[in-house]
């Protein structure tokens, strides 16, 4: 095992040592593995892992294109039913017209209400006038059952189909790509100039744990970004490192990043 951790992260080891267990167990025991939500690092960890395993795939995003998915791992004999994943769209029945919610006011009345684990809940997707949530099937019941207000106003959840999904077009208004000119690739150095705040105030928030980085928190201000990483703060939206340009005309780099500013 110690060859496979050092192609990761130290804070990945635990997810390194559950995944392999499931990939151990398909390729020995015939066994079906089906995953909690995974965030797309998590994924790529699988998938690397059971890259020559001869065991079958099969993700959610295949139904339905979201950020977390559920994973099937299977023997090679079996047969994908789409039911097979558990999966279901919650639509949140609110007065829209007078009132909003959040992504934060869903998910803390979600798990504050029921005690699920983060991982048993997928996407939060929420526009001006919808808000929508997917989540295991085996919980659609605990769930209509115990949430009736989010925050303080009162809520209806109902189950709807994949093709009722709140389309991501409206939701990239807040979205767009800056050229950011920087002395290094530091954390907390992108932090400040992604979001147009101190570098002090950057390293304070990197501190008290509010950014995360490739949905970890990092709290390393001197962790060197790559093409790729994601980097989400909370409070302020996520951005994403996508381009090294030439550097400055006095020798500083200038990358290319795609900033989501939180509504």
């Amino acid at each position: 095992m110690n060859e496979i951790y050092q192609h990761f992260k130290h804070e990945e080891k635990e997810f390194i040592d559950k995944a392999s267990d499931w990939v151990d167990r398909v390729r020995e025991n015939y066994e079906v593995i089906s995953t909690n939500f995974l965030n797309p690092r998590e994924v790529e960890i699988l998938k690397s892992l059971a890259n020559g395993a001869d065991i079958k795939i099969f993700s959610s995003f295949d139904i339905v294109r979201t950020e977390m998915v559920k994973i099937i791992l299977a023997p090679n004999f079996y047969e994908l039913t789409l039911d097979d994943f558990q999966l279901s769209l919650i639509e949140i029945d609110f007065p829209s017209k007078f009132a909003k919610i959040s992504h934060p006011q869903i998910l803390g009345t979600i798990l504050g209400q029921t005690g699920l684990e983060r991982n048993k809940i997928g996407d939060i997707i929420v526009s001006d006038s919808q808000a929508q949530f997917f989540v295991d099937s085996k919980f659609t019941n605990l769930l209509s059952e115990n949430i009736s207000k989010i925050g303080k106003l009162g809520v209806k959840l109902y189950q709807v189909p994949f093709d009722m999904l709140i389309t991501i077009s409206n939701n990239v208004s807040n979205t767009r790509q800056k050229v950011l000119v920087v002395s290094s690739l530091r954390l907390d150095k992108l932090v400040a100039s992604s979001f147009n705040i101190s570098r002090k105030t950057a390293a304070d928030l990197i501190d008290k744990g509010l950014v995360k980085l490739n949905y970890s928190v990092e709290e390393r201000k001197e962790t060197i970004l790559e093409i790729g990483d994601l980097v989400s703060v909370r409070g302020y939206g996520r951005f994403t490192l996508i381009n090294k340009l030439s550097l400055s005309k006095k020798d500083k780099n200038r990358v290319e990043v795609e900033i989501t500013n939180k509504k």
